[in-house]
C-alpha cells in the first residue's frame, strides 16, 4: 500500500487508474481496523518489530496527502 502509494506518483495513466482504486480500498480497510490496531501491536513481544509496524500503520494514511490530480476523491478526502 505505501509502496503503491508511493509510485503513483511517477505512473503512467492507465497504470494510475488502475491502481487508484486500490489504494481506495486499501485505505477503507486500514480505517475499519484503526482502533484495533494499539491491541495488536500490544501483543507483539519485539519492540524493533512493534515500533516499525506502528510507524508503517502512522504513514499510510499520510501519503493520499500527496498524490496528484485523477486519484479518486474519496482518497484525497481521507476515506483511504
Amino acid at each position: 500500500m505505501i509502496y503503491t502509494a508511493r509510485v503513483l506518483l511517477q505512473l503512467s495513466s492507465d497504470v494510475h487508474r488502475f491502481l487508484a482504486p486500490y489504494l481506495d480500498e486499501q485505505r477503507a480497510l486500514l480505517v475499519a481496523t484503526a482502533d484495533d490496531h494499539p491491541q495488536a501491536l500490544a501483543v507483539i513481544s519485539d519492540p524493533a518489530l512493534r515500533q516499525r509496524l506502528g510507524a508503517v500503520h502512522a504513514e499510510a494514511p499520510t501519503l493520499w496527502s500527496r498524490t496528484p490530480p485523477g486519484v479518486p476523491s474519496a482518497v484525497l478526502n481521507g476515506v483511504l
